[in-house]
């Protein structure tokens, strides 16, 4: 049946050709980029093109096997029905590929080029405005950004020139300054390895106090006793040592031997002053003390007590909050947008949560998913309100749940789960700036107002993988992978989704190949009904019937699909899992069906004598 293929792959090119002149002479089209034009005609055309495509084939195969039928010998009616499941089989395979993998792919694209304008318009925004201040690093920095969207904008390239020309030697400094920063503080911050990898030990963090005590390092000794003393446990020796050279170094620290205004001594002030709130808890009064310090000169900016104890209060920081400025580039990367899901807690309690966007970035192995209006509405077992939580961003990371303690469990009602659970910090500060926050809006049914210290995070009781599909489900059940979407039908109800929905969609996707081998058997019924005549060439009216058969089997199409979602939202209704099989089984018995019904019509012909 080789003229099939040739026929079905003729009319699917002459068929692209059509496409592609509809798109680019009568379609309407966004507001597009001017280099990304072409793509984006070329992408509505083959999205155009691929949305017809399984009438387009079925067509060509309509009149391909009229074609095959005429013009072969038939002596053995098993033998011809062999070779038309071979190649239904073959485009079955193709349609099937095309609609799992390539269409979403190639809509994805389409997506990214509308969203286009609107990010370059933000960056052009960003970059004037950093212009305007002064920050003509940071305004290059944004145009870039918009040249690496639009390359041909005159607009973005002028403005990058500019703010690199007004660059002034003083700024050069500062940007090497800051690299220098960061690889000294990188180098530092190796050095208290406790937080970040936990492989200190009591022992070890004595004997670097002890280091530190001889060398004179206050600081270091004072950060390292308490941090041995933490650890220590039960060793009450280590802790009588501990606190022995803590206090030691305090003392050295609150009384300086010289008392002149000299700028080592000012220096030496506000350094103890950032030091004394960084172990006194207040993370982000010393970020900012430590900053404002290494901000003030050259000297300050190297003085290795303030890099490493800048490095720390950062870290500590992001522990507890997160930093504005990390958010003012991320919408354009975002990768999942309006995730919704609602969760019931162990005390009867539910939350609906409500995402408006989530940009995902590895942080040193992990995965840190930034959100963007971040919603979340609390109801009572009775389904009254309780209290709403409303952060412009957020910042979420995962965490094992057996880290939490008994309070914070019983605050978020959190399950017995021994798995990383979702905790998202709700406020934010800024990286350079003490006046620029981001903090959360509470709502409280008696319109009491709330805790606000309490409420610096909230914890999800669902585990990160069941977070991360939720967050998959958002496109839509029609693009999730088929084993994603196995797996939220599974657990559909559990987070106010309709059972249904995901399984009629699933049934169709898993007996869609099923469907489309029932719909070439019965079209190759029909072509036997009207294939060429021994004598007949080809005939004329196929001509018109090619594009007029294609439009008919695209709304038979859509009417098939269509019927078959009923139909598999009756069976998963009354069925669960168990309605695959039984959809399996009624496509199956309907493929017996046509396909017996095309042996006869070949038997019948063979021993009436034609071919």
């Amino acid at each position: 049946m080789k003229k099939v293929l040739l026929i079905v792959l003729s009319y699917v090119i002459f068929s692209f050709f059509v496409a592609f002149a509809v798109v680019a002479f009568f379609q309407t089209r966004p507001t597009i980029l001017p280099g990304d034009v072409r793509a984006y005609i070329a992408l509505q055309a083959a999205l155009l093109f691929f949305g017809m495509f399984p009438a387009v084939v079925c067509s060509g195969f309509l009149v391909g096997c009229a074609v095959s039928f005429g013009r072969e010998i038939h002596d053995d009616a098993m033998r011809t029905f062999s070779h038309l499941l071979l190649n239904s089989i073959l485009f079955v395979f193709l349609l099937f590929s095309v609609g799992e993998a390539f269409v979403p792919f190639l809509q994805n694209k389409q997506a990214a080029l509308e969203e286009a304008p609107v990010a370059f318009s933000k960056f052009m925004t960003l970059s004037r405005k950093c212009y305007a201040d002064g920050r003509m690093l940071e305004s290059a920095k944004y145009a870039n950004e918009a040249l690496l969207l639009n390359p041909s904008s005159e607009d973005a390239m002028s403005l990058r020139e500019l703010a690199l020309a007004n660059e002034d030697s003083v700024a050069e400094a500062q940007r090497e300054k800051k690299k220098k920063e960061r690889r000294t503080a990188a180098a530092a911050s190796d050095k208290i390895p406790f937080l970040a990898h936990k492989k200190e030990t009591p022992q070890s963090l004595l004997e670097k106090a002890r280091a530190a005590e001889r060398d004179g390092k206050w600081f270091d000794s004072h950060y390292n006793a308490r941090l041995a003393e933490s650890i220590a446990g039960d060793d009450s020796a280590v802790i009588a040592e501990s606190e022995s050279l803590a206090q030691k170094a305090w003392k050295e620290l609150r009384a300086p031997n010289v008392f002149v205004d000299t700028p080592e001594i000012v220096l030496f002030r506000r350094k103890l002053k950032a030091y004394t709130m960084f172990v006194s808890g207040d993370n982000v009064g010393a970020y900012y003390e430590f900053l404002a310090i290494s901000n003030s000169s050259p000297a300050a900016s190297r003085d290795p007590d303030v890099i490493k104890y800048l490095a720390l209060s950062s870290e500590e920081v992001q522990k507890e909050r997160f930093f504005i400025d990390d958010m003012e580039n991320l919408q354009r990367f975002e990768s999942q947008t309006g995730v919704h899901f609602s969760l019931k807690k162990a005390d009867g309690t539910v939350d609906v949560v409500y995402i408006q966007g989530i940009t995902s970035v590895k942080d040193a192995g992990s995965v840190i998913k930034y959100l963007r209006g971040l919603y979340i509405y609390e109801f009572g077992a009775d389904g009254s309100f309780n209290m709403s939580i409303h952060a412009p961003y957020a910042k979420l990371m995962f965490e094992d749940a057996g880290s939490f303690d008994k309070k914070t469990k019983e605050r978020f009602s959190l399950p017995e789960i021994q798995c990383a659970v979702p905790k998202i910090l709700l406020n934010g500060i800024d990286s350079r700036f003490s006046d620029k926050r981001s903090v959360p809006e509470f709502k409280m049914a008696d319109g009491s107002e709330i805790d606000k210290d309490e409420w610096n995070y909230v914890v999800l009781g669902l585990s990160s993988d069941d977070f991360n599909l939720l967050c998959d489900s958002s496109i839509g059940s029609d693009r999730m992978s088929l084993i994603s979407l196995w797996r939220v039908f599974g657990m559909a109800r559990q987070f106010g989704y309709s059972s249904e929905v995901f399984g009629a969609s699933l049934l169709r996707r898993i007996t869609y190949p099923l469907t489309l081998l029932i719909l070439f058997v019965f079209l190759a019924c029909i072509s036997w009904n009207y294939r060429l005549a021994e004598n007949q060439i080809f005939k004329f009216k196929w001509i018109y019937i090619l594009p007029i058969s294609t439009f008919i089997l695209y709304f038979c199409l859509e009417f098939i699909k269509f019927a078959l979602k009923l139909m598999n939202y009756v069976f998963i209704a009354f069925a669960g899992y168990a309605s695959v099989a039984m959809s399996l089984a009624c496509l199956i018995a309907v493929f017996a069906i046509v396909s017996a019904a095309f042996v006869k019509k070949v038997s019948k012909s063979i021993r009436n004598g034609h071919r």
